[in-house]
Protein backbone atom coordinates (compact mmCIF):
# COMPACT_ATOMS: atom_id res chain seq x y z
CA UNK A 1 0.00 0.00 0.00
CA UNK A 2 2.73 2.47 0.90
CA UNK A 3 4.58 1.94 -2.38
CA UNK A 4 1.33 2.49 -4.23
CA UNK A 5 0.90 5.84 -2.48
CA UNK A 6 4.51 6.76 -3.24
CA UNK A 7 3.99 5.92 -6.90
CA UNK A 8 0.84 8.03 -7.07
CA UNK A 9 2.58 10.93 -5.35
CA UNK A 10 5.55 10.61 -7.70
CA UNK A 11 3.18 10.50 -10.68
CA UNK A 12 1.36 13.59 -9.42
CA UNK A 13 4.63 15.43 -8.90
CA UNK A 14 5.80 14.43 -12.37
CA UNK A 15 2.54 15.59 -13.94
CA UNK A 16 2.79 18.89 -12.07
CA UNK A 17 6.36 19.42 -13.26
CA UNK A 18 5.15 18.56 -16.77
CA UNK A 19 2.51 21.29 -16.52
CA UNK A 20 5.06 23.82 -15.34
CA UNK A 21 7.60 22.81 -17.97
CA UNK A 22 4.99 22.98 -20.68
CA UNK A 23 3.90 26.48 -19.71
CA UNK A 24 7.36 27.90 -19.08
CA UNK A 25 9.31 26.18 -21.84
CA UNK A 26 11.18 28.50 -24.18
CA UNK A 27 10.19 26.28 -27.09
CA UNK A 28 6.62 27.51 -26.84
CA UNK A 29 7.63 31.12 -27.14
CA UNK A 30 9.32 30.43 -30.47
CA UNK A 31 6.42 28.46 -31.96
CA UNK A 32 4.14 30.47 -34.19
CA UNK A 33 1.31 27.90 -34.04
CA UNK A 34 -0.64 28.68 -30.87
CA UNK A 35 -2.87 25.63 -31.38
CA UNK A 36 0.15 23.38 -30.91
CA UNK A 37 1.02 25.13 -27.65
CA UNK A 38 -2.59 25.02 -26.47
CA UNK A 39 -2.85 21.30 -27.22
CA UNK A 40 0.37 20.58 -25.36
CA UNK A 41 -0.74 22.59 -22.32
CA UNK A 42 -4.20 20.97 -22.37
CA UNK A 43 -2.67 17.49 -22.48
CA UNK A 44 -0.33 18.28 -19.59
CA UNK A 45 -3.13 19.68 -17.47
CA UNK A 46 -5.42 16.75 -18.28
CA UNK A 47 -2.70 14.30 -17.22
CA UNK A 48 -2.26 16.20 -13.96
CA UNK A 49 -6.02 16.14 -13.31
CA UNK A 50 -6.20 12.41 -14.06
CA UNK A 51 -3.39 11.62 -11.63
CA UNK A 52 -4.99 13.90 -9.02
CA UNK A 53 -8.23 11.91 -9.37
CA UNK A 54 -6.28 8.68 -8.89
CA UNK A 55 -4.75 10.10 -5.73
CA UNK A 56 -8.16 11.16 -4.47
CA UNK A 57 -9.48 7.63 -5.08
CA UNK A 58 -6.52 6.17 -3.21
CA UNK A 59 -7.18 8.34 -0.17
CA UNK A 60 -10.90 7.56 -0.28
CA UNK A 61 -10.08 3.85 -0.35
CA UNK A 62 -7.75 4.28 2.62
CA UNK A 63 -10.44 6.21 4.49
CA UNK A 64 -12.94 3.42 3.79
CA UNK A 65 -10.50 0.79 5.06
CA UNK A 66 -9.91 2.85 8.18
CA UNK A 67 -13.64 3.11 8.82
CA UNK A 68 -14.00 -0.66 8.45
CA UNK A 69 -11.05 -1.75 10.59
CA UNK A 70 -10.98 1.11 13.11
CA UNK A 71 -14.45 2.65 13.37
CA UNK A 72 -13.53 4.20 16.73
CA UNK A 73 -10.91 6.34 14.95
CA UNK A 74 -13.57 7.85 12.70
CA UNK A 75 -15.73 8.58 15.74
CA UNK A 76 -12.78 10.23 17.51
CA UNK A 77 -12.12 12.41 14.45
CA UNK A 78 -15.80 13.36 14.24
CA UNK A 79 -15.82 14.29 17.93
CA UNK A 80 -12.70 16.42 17.46
CA UNK A 81 -14.25 18.20 14.47
CA UNK A 82 -17.42 18.87 16.47
CA UNK A 83 -15.38 20.27 19.37
CA UNK A 84 -13.54 22.59 16.99
CA UNK A 85 -16.82 23.70 15.43
CA UNK A 86 -18.31 24.37 18.88
CA UNK A 87 -15.23 26.41 19.85
CA UNK A 88 -15.55 28.52 16.70
CA UNK A 89 -19.25 29.09 17.33
CA UNK A 90 -18.62 29.93 21.00
CA UNK A 91 -16.08 32.55 19.90
CA UNK A 92 -18.62 33.96 17.44
CA UNK A 93 -21.28 34.12 20.15
CA UNK A 94 -18.83 35.89 22.44
CA UNK A 95 -18.08 38.50 19.76
CA UNK A 96 -21.81 39.06 19.26
CA UNK A 97 -22.28 39.51 23.01
CA UNK A 98 -19.48 42.07 23.06
CA UNK A 99 -21.06 43.98 20.17
CA UNK A 100 -24.47 43.82 21.83
CA UNK A 101 -22.97 45.26 25.00
CA UNK A 102 -21.36 48.06 22.99
CA UNK A 103 -24.60 48.83 21.17
CA UNK A 104 -26.59 48.78 24.41
CA UNK A 105 -24.17 51.22 25.99
CA UNK A 106 -24.42 53.49 22.95
CA UNK A 107 -28.23 53.37 23.05
CA UNK A 108 -28.44 54.04 26.79
CA UNK A 109 -25.97 56.93 26.58
CA UNK A 110 -28.19 58.81 24.11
Amino acid sequence: MASSANTIVDDLEGAFHGCLACMTSQEHFNISDSDEVKTSVDQSIQKFLDVAKQMECYFLQQRTLLSIYKPEQIIKEDIQELRQEIAVKDALIERHHEKLTQWQSIITSR
